[in-house]
């Protein structure tokens, strides 16, 4: 079984590394999983993040208040030299969206499931997707009363070493956020054939009987 250790040594989940509580204020959460979850590299996600709090835009109203030049000039300082216009009016426009239907944390208290919800936040405009929803939802299971929607790196890589992420977690006592986000890792090389590199390659069923 693969062991809890080397699942926390090696995964990570944003909202603890950023002191984010979804109880408390889930929305810059979701900030960071629509960076995440565009065609942009995760580290320009994250840097790009990081001038979203430098400068207090981190909610709905800070968005529409900073204006859509300010919110280019943060894009391009963190690298979305290609993507700038485009994701400046998608965060304009979802969060407006937000706005208008009310407070963010009840809209999620509100949503009695996962397909609700995914409703609820792709009604917000374009950008909202199943990418985004399922990056969004991987740190709230446990917190909300949400299942997770896993990609295909993280369902190919649980069937590879043979678990169920969600009763893993529970089993093991761990946040689903750092199972399923060692499960995208994994899945990654999973996908690219690249075993040998992987760090659950012992545990993994397709490895063992590929030697």
């Amino acid at each position: 079984m693969l062991p809890k250790d080397l699942i926390l040594k090696n995964s990570y989940m944003y909202t603890k590394i950023y002191g984010i509580n979804v109880l408390e204020d889930p929305f810059p959460w979701f900030l960071l999983s629509m960076l995440l979850g565009g065609r942009i590299m995760e580290k320009i996600a994250r840097r790009t993040f990081d001038l979203f709090l430098k400068y207090g835009i981190t909610s709905p109203e800070a968005i529409v208040n900073a204006k859509w030049e300010k919110l280019v000039e943060i894009l391009d300082a963190g690298g979305y030299t290609r993507y700038d216009f485009k994701t400046a009016t998608k965060l304009i426009d979802i969060s407006t969206a937000i706005l208008k239907k009310g407070n963010f944390k009840k809209i999620l208290i509100d949503s009695k499931n996962s397909t609700e919800l995914l409703k609820n936040l792709r009604d917000f405009g374009k950008g909202v997707g199943n990418v985004t929803v399922g990056i969004f939802l991987r740190e709230l299971i446990g917190k909300y009363n949400f299942k997770p929607m896993p990609d295909k790196r993280v369902l190919l890589s649980s069937k590879n070493i043979g678990i169920d992420p969600l009763e893993y977690s529970k089993r093991n006592g761990i946040d689903y956020g750092y199972v399923e986000n060692f499960l995208s890792a994994t899945g990654k090389n999973c996908l690219k054939n690249r075993c040998e590199r992987c760090v659950a390659n012992k545990y993994c069923d397709f490895y063992i009987h590929k030697k």
